[in-house]
Parts: structure tokens; C-alpha cells; sequence
């Protein structure tokens, strides 16, 4: 693993949104590699919950499921328009974002169409299958940090990830969507930077916070 390579014993792991997954992953299997976590716009679970987070992940995957179908016969281009439509029409929040939609429309698009169809399909099926941590992070020891957004339909996902670990920091980030770097790019860095200094100094980096 990079932490090998590069001769890390230890590592603050970060993730946002499917990085957030993939840092949960690591820190359950590699507790004794891992300082501190970080979890934004994310979630530890993969619908075991019974809860709202359990909930908004099994939509996840079947909207994944749909995806896939659709993204073989109509292309990822159609589904790029397909997402910002939805997003459009249902989220009540879409143009409080802090850049002109046709910035980050133009950005979203990309981000489907700058991959292959094989990276769409693995991507998707990742996420979709990954495995439910939300019984192993109970056990993390390590100090932890959730943010998720205010409007972020990951937020209740964060909150229980918050609950079930013991000790760990939340921060709920006022007025942001999916993605607080993207949404609220203030305090994003800095509190992320806050933390890991909070960390290092050894102080009690537990609590809740809304910014």
C-alpha cells in the first residue's frame, strides 16, 4: 500500500463522498496504520441500517442498479443530462450552489464523459457492493472527524456514523450540499487543518459543531 512505499507508519486518511467510503474501509482494516480519520459528504454503512442513513444508502443502490442499465444503451453523455435534469427539477437547493450552473454543469458533465464506460461500471458497482463498516466502526479508536452538509442527503448517514463511534467529532456544514468542499470551501480545509492539529497535540478533538 502507498503508506509502504512512501515508509508511513501512520497516515491521516481523508475521504470525501466515495473517498469518504474508501477511508472508512481503510481505517477498519488498518486501524494500527491510521492517526486520525476524516469522513466527509459520506457514509460507513451500505444499507444494513434500518435508520434514514440505511435508507438513503439502499436508494443509492438502486439508483446505481438503474444507472448501469441505462448508461449500456443509452451512453454516459445521456446520463450526464439525465442527472443534472433530476437535479434540477428535485433538489431545492440547486441554485443556492456558490457558482453559475453553467460552471458547474459544464464540470459535472465531465465528470461523467472524461471516463470510460468500464470506469463508470466498476465505479458504480463499488459502491454498490462495498461492504456495510457500520458494525466495525464501533470498534475505531483512533480520533475521527464526520462533516457532512446541511442539505446533503448523506447527512443522516453522517450523523449515525457519528453516534456510533465513540468520541468522534461532527461538524454540520450550514448552507452546503454534497461535496462542503465544493459548497463551502471556508471551512472545508481549515477545519479539516484544525483537527489533525488537534490531533497531533493531543487534545480532545470530540464534539459537535455547525458552521
Amino acid at each position: 500500500m502507498i503508506v509502504d512505499i512512501v515508509f508511513i507508519d501512520q497516515a491521516h486518511i481523508v475521504g470525501v463522498s466515495q473517498g469518504g467510503m474508501i477511508a472508512a474501509q481503510f481505517a477498519c482494516d488498518y486501524p494500527e496504520r491510521t492517526r486520525s480519520l476524516v469522513i466527509s459528504d459520506s457514509t460507513a454503512g451500505n444499507g444494513v441500517d434500518e435508520g434514514p442513513g440505511g435508507a438513503w444508502e439502499r436508494q443509492i443502490q438502486r439508483n446505481l442498479g438503474l444507472m448501469e442499465i441505462l448508461v449500456k444503451t443509452e451512453g454516459l453523455v445521456a446520463i450526464a443530462e439525465r442527472v443534472i435534469a433530476h437535479s434540477r427539477e428535485n433538489d431545492a437547493h440547486y441554485f443556492d450552489f456558490p457558482e453559475p450552473p453553467d460552471t458547474r454543469e459544464a464540470r459535472d458533465r465531465a465528470s461523467y464523459t472524461n471516463m470510460s464506460l468500464a470506469a463508470f461500471l466498476g465505479t458504480a458497482r463499488a459502491i454498490g457492493n462495498r461492504p456495510d463498516n457500520t458494525a466495525r466502526i464501533r470498534s475505531l479508536h483512533m480520533p475521527v472527524l464526520i462533516m457532512t452538509g446541511e442539505w446533503d442527503d448523506f447527512r443522516p448517514c453522517g450523523e449515525r456514523d457519528h453516534q456510533l463511534i465513540e468520541g468522534s467529532r461532527f461538524i454540520l456544514a450550514k448552507g452546503s450540499g454534497h461535496s462542503i468542499d465544493r459548497w463551502r470551501p471556508d471551512i472545508f480545509v481549515p477545519q479539516i487543518g484544525r483537527f489533525i492539529a488537534g490531533v497531533e497535540a493531543g487534545g480532545d478533538v470530540a464534539g459537535e459543531l455547525e458552521l
